[in-house]
């Protein structure tokens, strides 16, 4: 069973990167650079991202990150489905609707590129490529500061006892 913790940063990751392409359609100047409004919100990814990573692993960083392309993709096709479908006699928004909303195919794309590469690339952790129990962080830390060598019968015992218990026993 997955933790409410993991699950809340799973969906504040996704939510901010679908909010970061929708709001990418607005061009936005700071300091006379002209940027999308996107750029407002998509750093917080890339700070979850960091957090799922060094909390849970690379490997559940990898399954949020594939989570949050086919959620972008699923949002960029039913926007695309909504513009083809015909408006009501009456509605006016049409050519606000296409003019905002029908930039996000070519969005996605170019988004799609630099998501992959850049998540990946900052989730990465040579040799590292397995879950990780949050349990044992603090044990796992002490290993890299003293090199494994003082307490390492206790630690080992304890890694065992957690594996023995399984998931969500953390005593």
């Amino acid at each position: 069973m997955m933790s409410w913790r993991f699950v809340t940063f799973a969906a504040l990751f996704v939510t901010c990167l679908l909010t970061a392409n929708i709001m990418a359609a607005k061009l936005i100047s700071l300091g006379g650079v002209v940027l999308t409004a996107g750029i407002v919100v998509f750093p917080v990814s890339y700070i979850v991202g960091d957090v799922l990573t060094e909390v849970w692993g690379y490997a559940a960083a990898r399954r949020v990150i594939w989570l949050g392309f086919a959620c972008n993709a699923l949002m960029v096709a039913a926007i695309w489905l909504g513009g083809e479908i015909p408006s009501a006699p009456f509605w006016k928004g049409g050519a606000a609707y296409a003019e905002i909303l029908g930039q996000t195919p070519r969005i996605l794309t170019a988004s799609f590129v630099a998501y992959l590469f850049g998540e990946f690339a900052n989730s990465y952790r040579p040799g590292e490529d397995e879950d990780h129990d949050p349990r044992t962080l603090a044990l796992d830390a002490h290993d890299r500061v003293d090199g494994g060598r003082a307490g390492a019968r206790h630690r080992g015992v304890r890694r065992a006892r957690l594996r023995r218990r399984g998931p969500g026993s953390a005593r």
